[in-house]
């Protein structure tokens, strides 16, 4: 999630939502598209793991290449957390949600949107 997102027009709304997304990615990446591959298509977990990392990086193409090179990479971390956890999710939901809380919230503070008037 990047700074210029439409989510982040609402401010303190913005940054929950973009908490929700971190949720909502993970559970999609994370468990469903991976049990997809590995259980109906016979994906080895490795290339499971693999196209589900390149597709969670191509579903941020409309932030550009930048983004989509650091989901490549953010993505095989999150990945990372959730073995190293022993397949608990929530290590690697806790992480997605503190990166896109504070890369919203330092656009919302740059753009003046959490100022307190």
């Amino acid at each position: 999630m990047t700074s210029n997102s439409k989510a982040t027009d609402g401010g303190i709304l913005g940054i929950v939502l973009v908490a929700a997304i971190a949720v909502t990615e993970k559970l999609i990446f994370r468990l469903v598209w991976i049990n997809i591959l590995t259980m109906i298509f016979g994906f080895s977990i490795i290339a499971g793991v693999l196209f589900s990392v390149i597709i969670y990086a191509l579903n941020h193409m409309y932030y550009g290449i930048n983004t989509v090179v650091q989901k490549l990479i953010s993505g095989t971390v999150y990945f990372l957390l959730f073995v190293m956890s022993d397949g608990m999710i929530l290590a690697p939901i806790l992480c997605h949600m503190t990166q896109n809380i504070i890369v919203v919230g330092i656009g919302e503070l740059q753009n003046g949107n959490l100022d307190r008037k």
